[in-house]
């Protein structure tokens, strides 16, 4: 009698990590610790504001630099010339839009502006 032959997918040396190791479980934890300290504790919240406001400052002053380095590091991983041309023509054209300044609004029509109501 033979024996039954093994589906599970042959090892590739490392364990899986355990859930508890994963980015996504301690960006989940904090987002609901977050949740729960301003709703049961808020003047905890208040006193850890400037925290957060520090925090998202700094994500934003590290933006352009991650973005512009990753677009070298891409070009200087090209082989040939004419990709890094179509690379640099799709970077443009998804840069643009995103960094033009947007058309002036016109103000609303609303009955509580002062300026517009007969005195």
């Amino acid at each position: 009698m033979a024996a039954p032959e093994s589906t599970a997918p042959p090892q590739t040396g490392t364990a899986p990590k355990p859930w508890y190791r994963q980015l996504y479980f301690w960006v989940l934890t904090a987002i609901a610790t977050g949740i729960l300290t301003g709703w049961l504790w808020p003047s905890v919240g208040v006193a850890l504001e400037p925290v957060g406001t520090t925090f998202v400052s700094a994500i934003k002053m590290l933006i352009t630099p991650i973005v512009f380095l990753t677009i070298v590091a891409g070009i200087g991983s090209v082989d040939s010339l004419g990709r890094v041309g179509r690379v640099g023509l799709k970077s443009l054209a998804y840069f643009q839009p995103s960094t033009s300044p947007r058309p002036p609004t016109r103000p609303s029509a609303s009955p509580s502006n002062s300026a517009c109501s007969p005195s």
